[in-house]
Formats: C-alpha cells, structure tokens, sequence
C-alpha cells in the first residue's frame, strides 16, 4: 500500500470470504494506510473452516476522495490438499 494520507487512517484494504452467491462470510484481515502504508505484508490463513464448500476469497479496497492511496496485491496461493 502506498499513501498521500497524512492524516491515518481513511484508506482500507480487506480481505474477504465469501460463497458462491456473493454473501460476505468473514473479513480474514483489514488493513489501514495508517498502519501498513508503503510497506509489503506477509499474511495467511486457514481456510479449514470452509472445506467442501465453494468460496470466493477477494479483496476489496476503499479510500476516501483526498490524497491518493494505492493497493498492491502479489503472490497470492492457494493451496488445497485431502486430510488424513
């Protein structure tokens, strides 16, 4: 995330569960340009709770209409694998 703010935090970035009709189902994290900004995040999550479900996982930014706020997102993984 990279911000002109310079008053914290108006600018948000989510992470977010949701089924396959588009209902939020959690918020996995949030995060503000007066916590993160202009710096990489390393995150991750268990998604055991939503096995054998479909999901959609996504990320949804917000800012208010001053000063410019950008969100990056990379290197993003999924990984799904048959319990025991």
């Amino acid at each position: 995330m990279e911000t002109e703010e310079t008053t914290h935090p108006y600018d948000y970035l989510y992470v977010k569960i949701r089924n396959s009709s588009g209902f939020d189902l959690t918020t996995l994290e949030t995060l503000s340009d007066g916590s993160t900004a202009n710096t990489w995040n390393l995150s991750s999550f268990d998604l055991t709770p939503y096995i054998g479900q479909t999901i959609q996982v996504y990320f949804r930014g917000t800012t208010d209409v001053t000063n410019k706020t950008s969100f990056f997102v990379d290197d993003v993984y999924l990984y799904a694998c048959e319990g025991p």
